[in-house]
């Protein structure tokens, strides 16, 4: 470190945090605190820092400690209610909101959390009331993007659809000034995912061998879908039955595809790279993936469960599940287009080359009608058993729905998965739909475009030939 003062390295930490150097920010208060174990603000900003990375449990950890001592910081306070929202822990999450509030009546992070709690109750006036008093105070970026979001999302619940699309317009828009887009690659997903397709439209991995079965017994469920196609939810109801361990997006396979170049001891271009791979080399991979995946579920119930991977956009490496667990299952997601390329647009997502196209409606439809061609030629060309689901069976039927999906995982039946919003609650849940899936099973996102089809109008020529395709009502 470039000082000893500890004020100014938190400087350093609250400027690495605001630009998404997480990493680097955790680092800088880690060694203060190693210093000055005492320094409540040290371990208050280290709090924020792990809120952001999603780490909720250890961040309320540091930010009780920083409010025991000095329990009359109204920040404090509204950041332990920040993760307790995200935990789902919805009564503790308005008890710290409403402490900071009696302390700090303005504190905007607290006013942002009561909104949401609001929101989450059905009480979207008194939410949007709350929300208002933020819009012309001085926010962070991300603070203004989350406040320009919840009121879209209050204004939607108050059926003021013309209102909140231009809110989650401007969301987005704020979204796109943060500094992690900066030096971003905006086509670079695009790219890959057109070239994957003319790898497997040319026959790549036709050749490949198949294991026998047995071989493959123990392998991973792959939980795929365009995002906000009902992944989350359908995690959730099969994590609820004994027999399933659920990852929660932990990316082990996006790091088996790094690790292509380690393993074959060269540049790999994924997924030409696959075809070099020899037996052993395979088998490496399938370990690497299994010890990580151990790491994140406990690596002695692998031997005992069946390990659910859900990670949306694992459909751009299915010729990865292909090539590595041939026997593998794929379980995807379908949804009314119409409707999941408008929730994209209505999320702020972390900042990330895939979620960079849902700023925008017209790179939302074409990142949809990408992904969804390349599930079309993996679905008929790579041989994988694979299980199509609709969103809107699922939440109309869920158990019909549901004891389909089990059998075709050779799980037998449990009334558990039907109580998955019992599971949520206190979890970490990674994805915008936390909060859905602590609901009980709702129907009203089904059709929800139809609020916004005026404003939808620039990308229905493109959606709606998937929605007919799908068996979606086309034009609704």
């Amino acid at each position: 470190m470039a000082t000893s003062d500890p004020n100014s390295i938190l400087r350093e930490a609250a400027g690495a945090q605001a630009s998404g150097d997480l990493s680097r920010a955790e680092a800088l208060c880690r060694g203060v605190l190693a210093a000055r174990p005492r320094l409540d603000h040290a371990r208050y900003l280290l709090g924020t820092i792990l809120i952001q990375a999603g780490r909720l449990d250890e961040a309320l950890g540091h930010l009780r400690a920083a409010g025991k001592r000095n329990p009359r910081v109204p920040a404090v306070h509204a950041a332990m209610a920040q993760a307790l929202e995200r935990l789902n822990r919805v009564d503790e999450a308005q008890e710290a909101a409403d402490a900071a509030l009696r302390m700090d009546p303005n504190n905007a992070p607290a006013l942002l959390v009561a909104g949401q709690l609001d929101r989450r109750a059905g009480r979207h006036a008194p939410a949007l009331e709350r929300l208002a008093r933020l819009e012309s105070a001085p926010l962070p970026a991300r603070v203004r993007c989350a406040v320009l979001a919840e009121k879209g999302q209050a204004l939607d619940g108050l059926g003021r659809f013309d209102e909140a699309f231009a809110s989650f317009a401007a969301a987005n828009i704020a979204w796109a000034m943060l500094p992690e887009h900066a030096s971003m690659d905006r086509q670079a997903m695009l790219r890959g995912i057109g070239h994957t397709r003319e790898w497997i439209d040319r026959g790549g991995g036709s050749a490949w061998a198949t294991d026998p079965p047995d071989e493959h017994r123990g392998s991973p469920v792959f939980l795929v879908g365009f995002p906000r196609s009902g992944t989350t939810l359908m995690e959730q109801m099969l994590g609820s039955h004994p027999r399933v361990l659920a990852t929660d997006e932990k990316p082990m396979l996006p790091h088996m595809v790094d690790a292509l170049g380690e393993v074959l001891g060269g540049p790999a271009a994924f997924p030409d790279a696959l075809d070099r791979l020899d037996p052993d080399q395979i088998r490496r991979l399938r370990d690497r993936y299994m010890h990580e995946a151990g790491a994140f579920v406990g690596a002695g119930r692998l031997r005992s469960r069946l390990l659910v991977d859900k990670h949306p956009l694992n459909i751009l490496r299915l010729a990865m599940v292909r090539r590595v667990f041939p026997g593998a299952r794929v379980l995807m997601m379908l949804r009314d287009p119409r409707d999941a390329c408008l929730s994209c647009f209505m999320q702020t997502f972390e900042p990330n080359e895939a979620m960079v196209s849902f700023q925008h409606l017209p790179s939302t439809a074409q990142m949809y009608d990408l992904v969804m061609g390349l599930w079309i030629s993996s679905r008929d060309r790579l041989g994988l058993p694979c299980m199509e689901v609709r969103y809107e069976d699922l939440v109309a039927e869920p158990e019909r729905t549901l004891r389909g999906v089990l059998g075709f995982l050779g799980l037998a039946w449990d009334d558990r998965v039907l109580r998955q919003d019992a599971r949520a609650t206190g979890r970490i849940v990674s994805t915008p739909s936390y909060r859905g899936v602590s609901e009980g099973i709702y129907t009203r996102a089904v059709g929800r475009w139809k609020n916004y089809r005026r404003h939808l109008a620039p990308v229905l020529d493109a959606l709606e030939p998937w929605a007919e395709r799908l068996g979606y009502e086309p034009g609704g």
